[in-house]
């Protein structure tokens, strides 16, 4: 998805949960599980009772704006915008005070490409955020095998990374 047209598909799919009651933490949630399921992801730490909990979410949602969801989903296989719609919905509430703050991908390739290039690196992000550093990182290292470790304070942040990364 172009970045131009991200802002109008976010509100415009904002509008349509909040018709059925969703908003925030579970508009988010519920764009994950539509990627969990496109995508068939099999994710460790994606916990069932939130899969339970948002699959029953999307029992509640029409056809028209589930097909919105599952149409920015398909148009994000590598789930490059989720990190946008985690700011959208939930960090706008909670950013001034959090001092959450999203690595730019330039950023994160270019830190990426200072790490040495070896066979079983370990790799390992304190505050991965949306994931976007080690998307980078397993992306130069795509030839090698290396262990990716991902750690944030905020739960949901991992459940993004690991989204994010099972795509990648």
């Amino acid at each position: 998805m172009k970045s131009n047209d991200t802002e109008p598909r976010i509100k415009l799919i904002e509008k349509s949960l909040r018709q059925f009651g969703i908003d925030g933490e579970g508009a988010f949630y519920l764009l994950l599980f539509n990627y969990y399921l496109a995508y068939s992801l099999k994710l460790n730490s994606f916990p069932k009772q939130i899969i339970s909990k948002y699959g029953d979410l999307s029992k509640k949602v029409d056809d028209k704006t589930k097909s919105a969801l599952m149409s920015v989903v398909k148009s994000d296989p590598n789930g490059s915008i989720l990190p946008l719609w985690y700011q959208y919905f939930l960090s706008k509430m909670y950013r001034e005070n959090s001092g959450k703050f999203f690595t730019p991908h330039p950023v994160a390739r270019a830190m990426s490409n200072l790490l040495p290039l070896k066979d079983n690196a370990i790799i390992m992000d304190p505050t991965c955020g949306g994931g976007t550093f080690l998307v980078e990182a397993s992306r130069r290292f795509s030839d090698l095998s290396c262990y990716l470790i991902g750690n944030d304070i905020d739960q949901t942040l991992i459940y993004l990374t690991d989204v994010v990364l099972g795509l990648n």
